[in-house]
């Protein structure tokens, strides 16, 4: 049934992008015959522009792949029941969309960085107190942590990610820089689960040193 209802959304996001116009910065662009024949060339001759991009990418992206796929499975390994698991990460979802246009709101008054490095920060230092909480044996707890790290913290990131994205870019590249710096993010963040499963055997059990892959 889910997946049924998915197709109501892609009605919803095909009648979106039919009704919605370009924005007057690309229409501007067309009419002036500007755009790139090559615009990833032009990126890529941007090397400081998309390592920022790339850099600013990677923390949302390492909080959905290790908390959404490693901390399920270790919390399921540490004796967690795997309903209570997904049941506490169910809860945290809506709570980041909740959470996201709290976080746009101050992004558009002050700016994407502040909020966007603020949320950053706030990952690196709750990494930590989160792995304890899913691993602490309590349910309750473990929702929290869920909670916390995806509604509060990853939700300050993902809020205004894409708006500091597009910002970085000139307009006639605009897409080739955000997708350039978004995939080599993900590539490099899909590899957290791998390294983080191989790091507690590593260490005995110690979870500082998936702590030290976030930091």
């Amino acid at each position: 049934m889910p997946f049924l209802l998915s197709f109501a959304l892609l009605a919803v996001g095909a009648y979106t992008r039919f009704r919605i116009t370009e924005s007057p910065l690309f229409d501007g662009l067309e009419a002036e015959a500007e755009s790139k024949r090559t615009p990833i060339v032009e990126v890529l001759r941007r090397p400081g522009t998309l390592t920022r991009g790339i850099v600013s990418a990677i923390p949302p992206i390492l909080v959905s792949s290790l908390f959404g796929s490693f901390a399920v499975a270790y919390a399921v390994n540490l004796g967690m029941a795997r309903s209570a698991v997904l049941f506490a990460v169910s809860i945290a979802w809506p709570a980041a969309a909740l959470m996201t246009p709290l976080y746009g709101a101050p992004s558009d008054r002050f700016g994407r960085r502040p909020v966007h490095g603020a949320g950053a920060v706030a990952f690196a230092v709750s990494v930590w107190p989160v792995f304890w909480a899913i691993g602490s044996g309590s349910t309750v707890l473990m929702t929290v942590g869920f909670v916390v790290i995806f509604g509060v913290v990853a939700a300050a990131m993902s809020a205004t990610l894409a708006a500091l994205l597009s910002e970085m870019f000139p307009t006639a590249i605009r897409y080739s820089g955000i997708s350039a710096a978004y995939q080599v993010a993900t590539i490099v963040a899909g590899f957290s689960p791998l390294a983080a499963g191989a790091l507690p055997g590593a260490s005995g059990g110690s979870l500082v040193r998936i702590v030290g892959l976030v930091g």
